[in-house]
């Protein structure tokens, strides 16, 4: 198990096929569909893939209450990875996310010893973008059409040398 402190969290790694990851999924589903591509897409995209998958608590959590969201990190290669994340509405615009993946950076440079992290957004998620372009994300040519609440919809590529 991996656990990774910051300033006011703390991030615990856990099993995608944890019954406390599927009952967060569950209860947050709502919150999560609109930006979250449908788990076919992904697989169709990442089909071999493994994941590292966190919760991210308070400073103070370690129950399912305090779950304040979530982060994985997939499409891992030699040179680049992926990281997707989750935070409850909440928790948003209160800079968790982004310390958190200030966090998770260090954690791929030293631990996994890759240097480029990409990220895909829903096009129309005009906040995440903008504190991805804040955390110094840049937009990439390509860009990936999948599924996403039934509907095809356009996801942006965004990557950083970390």
């Amino acid at each position: 198990m991996i656990i990774l402190y910051g300033a006011g969290f703390k991030l615990i790694e856990h099993k995608i096929n944890d019954k406390t990851y599927k009952r967060f999924l569950r209860d947050y589903q709502d919150d999560i569909k609109p930006f979250m591509p449908d788990p076919k897409e992904i697989r169709m995209y990442y089909p071999n893939d493994k994941l590292i998958e966190f919760f991210l608590f308070n400073e103070a959590g370690n129950d399912y209450k305090d779950i304040i969201g979530c982060f994985t990190i997939y499409n891992i290669k030699k040179d680049e990875c992926c990281i997707g994340c989750f935070i409850k509405t909440d928790f948003r615009r209160q800079y968790y996310s982004t310390n958190a993946h200030l966090r998770l950076f260090e954690f791929i440079k030293s631990r996994l010893k890759i240097n480029k992290v990409a990220v895909e957004v829903l096009s129309t998620n005009d906040k995440s973008i903008s504190m991805f372009e804040k955390l110094g994300f840049a937009r990439n040519r390509d860009s990936k059409i999948m599924a996403c609440q039934g509907r095809q919809s356009l996801f942006y590529t965004f990557t950083k040398e970390i």
